[in-house]
């Protein structure tokens, strides 16, 4: 059988992983969701992450829907094959494809703390279905959120009829706030939409115990405690003891203004862009962007800064574009090169914080090396398949990647996750995650992850912790090191 340029297309933008098999990809296709929120905004990220992964059918719901036109547009071109609709609470009708009620398989309730309540009044008089659905619950604040699915509807009419005692007084004097809001609900919306490809494809185990974090500190754990308004009310409350807020900070004299600082990203592919995303709404002074490769259609499932109109053009002028979009005020510096001995300083030197998005292992030793020589933190992170990790470097304060990881494997035996595939939000979980660890180093946050390795496992929706400390041994940061310089590496892939 011959297959017409725009079905091979469909395929290769699609979720390309093994386990996930053509049949699997029909079903997240035809899926169709139905999403509620307070705001665009709060859930572009999300949105982004369902059509990159193929969902076929998103249906939304705003109290306030200002942005949604741009959105729409974005979303047509990174993905043409999905269906947005947006719902008019005021005047029940449909903008977009027309939509039924009935054959939706997945609804996602999201919003703030604050406006909880009023997202489950919309959720309730629009799109409801004459049979229960699973439904994914995702609610943040500051820098806390909390994720669950409930599929059973006496679970869920437990929460919603339980009492109401969420405090709706604005709380004074949170620390970093914005910032924090703006991390915590991107982060959920490539969480959940980890667990809608899930539940498309009955794979991995169900979220049906709350799953809390808080990125200050950054924490992560379940509970068997059924979640209830009293719960969550008394979560996000917890959150902003001014005490508490402030001890999260020291002054520095490292610490400044986001709008001060400049951030250079070595990888535009699946964890860039999630990093990108992020920093551009946040407000940083200067992005600076290294990748030599060019945007390929394979390359949609999971990097978000691309879409099918800008296919072939470098991606780091790929990204500008998508930066420029969400904040023109942002100088963005383009290197469209590949990281190498000779060019590595030069390009460092200039920035504050460095992001290790590459997939291959030469890459992440030459950047380990030249940010110690250099004294820069470098926040590293992977993602393959269903799993991702994350740490971050500060260089004569923690252990560095040789610390960790002494011995280079050799590329040729280990694969990158465009050769074995990844599920398309895993790398935009890690790089979200990444995002914050760039947040807390420019405002002087007291805990990093630079003692500390994160191992997400999506399948399970679980975040495991290992400890890590400088070794004495290690050549390159040891009591006796045998690195005195940058070396270059082979066994070079795209970055």
């Amino acid at each position: 059988m011959i297959l017409s340029k725009n079905q091979i297309n469909r395929y290769l933008r699609h979720i390309i992983i093994p386990e996930i098999s053509g049949a699997g990809q029909k079903k997240i296709s035809e899926s169709r969701i139905s999403l509620y929120s307070s705001t665009v905004l709060e859930v572009s990220s999300l949105i982004y992450y369902l059509a990159a992964s193929g969902i076929g059918y998103i249906s939304c719901s705003f109290k306030n829907d200002h942005g949604f036109d741009e959105l729409y547009k974005n979303i047509k071109d990174l993905n043409e094959d999905v269906v947005v609709t947006l719902i008019d609470n005021k005047l029940s009708t449909v903008h977009g494809n027309s939509l039924s009620n009935e054959g939706f398989k997945i609804r996602i309730l999201t919003s703030s703390y604050e406006e909880f309540e009023s997202m489950l009044k919309i959720s309730s008089n629009i799109h409801t279905p004459s049979k229960f659905i699973p439904t994914i619950l995702a609610i943040n604040s500051g820098w806390k959120g909390i994720l669950q699915t409930f599929c059973n509807e006496v679970d869920f009419n437990s929460l919603i009829s339980s009492p109401l005692t969420l405090n709706s007084t604005p709380l004074k004097n949170k620390i970093y706030e914005k910032e924090g809001n703006i991390l915590s609900h991107n982060l959920l919306g490539a969480l959940t939409t980890v667990e809608c490809v899930k539940l498309c494809l009955n794979i991995g185990t169900i979220l049906d115990k709350p799953l809390y974090f808080d990125l200050l500190p950054m924490k992560f754990y379940k509970l068997d405690t059924k979640v209830s308004k009293s719960v969550i009310s008394d979560f996000f409350k917890n959150n902003h003891s001014d005490n508490k807020s402030s001890s999260n900070f020291k002054k520095s004299n490292n610490s400044k203004k986001l709008s001060d600082s400049k951030v250079l990203i070595v990888g535009t592919g699946g964890l860039g862009s999630p990093v990108a995303y992020a920093l551009a709404y946040l407000g940083i002074g200067t992005i600076g962007l290294v990748d030599y490769d060019t945007v390929e259609i394979s390359n949609l499932n999971r990097q978000i800064l691309h879409s099918t109109s800008r296919i072939g053009m470098p991606k780091v002028d790929s990204a500008e574009v998508f930066i420029k979009n969400i904040n023109p005020d942002i100088k963005v510096v383009t290197y469209n090169t590949d990281i190498n001995v000779n060019n590595a300083k030069d390009i460092i030197k200039n920035y504050d914080v460095i992001i290790d998005g590459v997939d291959n292992f030469p890459a992440r030793y030459l950047l380990n090396d030249f940010c110690f020589f250099l004294n820069k933190p470098l926040v590293d992170a992977a993602a393959v398949k269903f799993h991702g990790l994350i740490m971050t470097i500060l260089p004569n304060e923690g252990p560095c990647y040789r610390c960790v990881f002494p011995v280079k494997p050799e590329q040729n035996n280990v694969m990158s996750c465009s050769e074995s595939g990844v599920l398309g939000p895993v790398p935009g979980v890690m790089g979200f995650i990444q995002a914050t660890e760039v947040v807390k180093l420019l405002l002087g946050a007291n805990e990093t992850l630079f003692n500390r390795i994160i191992y997400y496992d999506a399948l399970d929706s679980d975040f495991d912790f290992i400890n890590t400390n400088k070794s004495p041994k290690c050549n390159l940061c040891g009591t006796h090191p045998t690195i005195t310089s940058p070396t270059e590496y082979t066994n070079s892939c795209k970055l």
